[in-house]
């Protein structure tokens, strides 16, 4: 009769290590930029180079802008802010790599 009835503890929240991924699309976002560096310096960079540069930049900037925000529980609100991201990480490829060629810095 000194019984006391069980008490169901709550579950703990599943704890999901996001950190590591999202550190890793954050890299894969700047990946145009560490491609692109060399062909600053260089004099014979073939035709049609740039081309293939800003579509690698575009790529690689969607994927990752969508990617740190997978934990976003909302397709549309994930897409959109994902696209808005996209444009930062372009706009910072662009700067860097602008920055490198003004500085003539060579790797």
């Amino acid at each position: 009769m000194d019984e006391e009835p069980k008490q169901n503890q709550p579950d703990k929240p599943k704890e999901s290590n996001n950190a590591g991924r999202i550190i890793l699309w954050l890299l894969f976002a700047f990946v145009p930029s560490i491609v692109t560096i060399p062909f600053v310096a260089a004099r014979n960079v073939p035709t049609g180079t740039g081309n293939g540069l800003v579509a690698l930049a575009i790529v690689c900037c969607l994927c990752s802008g969508i990617g740190v925000l997978r934990g976003v529980k909302g397709p549309t609100t994930r897409i959109l802010l994902g696209v808005l991201l996209a444009g930062v990480f372009f706009v910072l490829n662009a700067f860097i790599v602008i920055l490198v060629g003004c500085s003539k810095m060579s790797i």
